[in-house]
């Protein structure tokens, strides 16, 4: 059956990783959203809950910070539908020809209906509507910047009072034993840091017209 993480949203999960979790979904948060919530009385058995934790607001403003605002994203976006209806047929990527890539309002209408849908009171009739929604973002995952994917979850998502969460509980269990004490946001951002500064262009200043002249031509 395997272990998972996933970001919540409300109470709708997304992105889900198998048996890990995805460092540029957690380079979104900080270390101070960690949380560790031991096993009580009530729970018996539980292995606890741990995870990354923070409001949608807040990591809505993060990211608008960092330049990916809803505006972006959706370039983002309709870049990477672009990217999905170029793939061939049995190339890299999800496998499931039979999904066609859909245009941003389509995108729009499943995505907002994921993040609404209670799976709790959600009509039998609607259950495939729901399934087929949380995989055109596990498409979108694949075609697009994971932030810009995140920043419109958190755009789309019905209640901007709700939180968004990266469950890691599963993985401190048998088998995968992720360490709870390890600083994984602040690992992940260093990482996600250092590969951006190194695919930065180099820049040289120049004192006149002759030395930008010598350099061009090394």
């Amino acid at each position: 059956m395997g272990h998972y993480s996933y970001l919540e949203i409300g109470t709708a999960k997304a992105l889900l990783c198998r048996e890990s979790y995805y460092p540029d979904v957690a380079a979104l948060f900080v270390e101070s959203d960690c949380y560790r919530r031991k096993e009580t009385g009530e729970d018996w058995g539980a292995e606890g809950e741990y995870g990354y934790e923070s409001s949608i607001r807040e990591m809505s403003q993060r990211l608008d910070m960092q330049g990916i605002t809803p505006s972006v994203a959706l370039a983002d976006l309709a870049e990477g539908l672009s990217k999905w209806a170029e793939r061939p047929v049995g190339g890299e990527g999800p496998q499931k020809p039979e999904l066609a890539p859909p245009d941003i309002e389509q995108v729009e209408r499943d995505v907002r209906f994921y993040l609404s849908s209670d799976l709790e009171t959600l009509p039998y009739s609607e259950f495939g509507r729901v399934s087929d929604s949380g995989v055109v973002i596990d498409y979108l995952h694949w075609y697009m910047d994971t932030r810009s994917l995140v920043r419109l979850l958190l755009h789309w998502a019905p209640d901007q009072n709700e939180r968004v969460t990266l469950d890691l509980s599963e993985l401190t269990g048998c088998c995968v034993e992720l360490d709870p004490t390890k600083p994984y946001a602040d690992q992940a951002r260093a990482e996600q840091l250092a590969v951006a500064t190194t695919n930065l262009p180099l820049v040289v200043l120049t004192e006149g017209s002759t030395d930008a002249r010598l350099l061009s031509e090394v």
